[in-house]
């Protein structure tokens, strides 16, 4: 049973009757859509349970839309979600939208980044109705060949530990942008969860990078790989990518995926050369948060035109 088997609802943690109608709703619309909704599965299967971030719409105790909320720092939230293509152009998404507000605006997140698969027209078309503006893309990448360039391990490399924190927290500020706050919160949540691998790489003790992977469904996500910028050009990159994927291959891993931003040319670059290909691609739309409120003043119909699944 729902918790709500009728309507619009919001509540914190996903139970498991929750998640299962999720993905059998994933299923659904990417089958009718012929396109891979990002959900972040990996997320979603270890939602906190103190914290409000996902939104449903039901009927007759099945889910017929989902909204999730994905906050990584303080200064935006990404926004996915779905409708069931038997239900759309009812409304269903703006609902969820605007019971989202405010749980947006309590976090005071000024920025929503809305992804969108880049094949979903309708999607496309109904982030323009909001207002909001395309930002970047990002390929989805899949390993395709083992990586065949020889590596001489010249790197110690070892699961991170709280006493790793000072160094994770600096290269996510100079890699990602991060404020130390956000950074902090970021690095600390990469060595506490148990089932995500936080990986840090040293030369002669000397800090180089780090890289992340977690496994989730049928998959291994590898994310947060970076190299101190002043280190990067040295091949330390390479080895990094390259040992974390040949252990992934031993333990048997049935697929190996990783996301990289389509202007980045070198990194695109050195995943082609460690055996990744694009599959599929994402688009990401940006809109201030205090722009949403412009939505509110559109009718059901006039959204519900272009509704169907991020």
């Amino acid at each position: 049973m729902l918790r709500q088997p009728n309507g619009v609802y919001a509540a914190a943690g996903i139970t498991a009757t929750e998640l299962t109608q999720i993905k059998e709703l994933l299923q659904v619309c990417n089958k009718y859509d012929q396109i891979e909704i990002k959900l972040n599965l990996d997320m979603l299967n270890c939602r906190p349970t103190d914290q409000i971030q996902d939104f449903y719409f039901a009927k007759d105790n099945r889910i017929i839309g989902y909204l999730a909320l994905y906050i990584f720092n303080s200064r935006e939230v990404e926004i996915s979600g779905m409708v069931d293509p038997a239900h759309r152009r009812n409304g269903i998404f703006s609902s969820l939208l605007r019971l989202a507000y405010p749980e947006i605006e309590r976090r005071q997140l000024p920025k929503l980044i809305f992804m969108s698969q880049e094949k979903s027209a309708s999607g496309k078309a109904f982030l323009e109705a909001l207002g909001s503006t395309y930002s970047f893309s990002e390929y989805w990448m899949e390993l395709e060949a083992s990586p065949t360039e020889p590596i001489v391990p010249s790197l110690l490399l070892r699961e991170a530990t709280k006493d790793d924190l000072p160094l994770l927290v600096q290269i996510d500020m100079e890699s990602f942008g991060l404020s130390k706050e956000d950074a902090k919160k970021y690095a600390s949540t990469g060595v506490e969860e148990p089932d995500r691998h936080l990986i840090v790489a040293f030369h002669h003790n000397e800090f180089i990078g780090k890289i992340s992977h977690q496994r989730s469904e049928d998959i291994d996500f590898i994310y947060g790989f970076a190299v101190m910028p002043a280190l990067q050009g040295k091949g330390y990159g390479r080895e990094i990518l390259t040992r974390v994927v040949n252990k992934l291959i031993q333990e048997q891993s049935p697929s190996i995926v990783l996301e990289v931003e389509t202007k980045n040319k070198n990194a695109l670059k050195l995943y082609n050369r460690c055996g990744f290909k694009e599959v599929t691609a994402n688009d990401y739309y940006i809109l201030a948060t205090s722009q949403l409120g412009g939505l509110f003043q559109l009718s059901h119909e006039e959204l519900g035109d272009q509704e169907t699944k991020m």
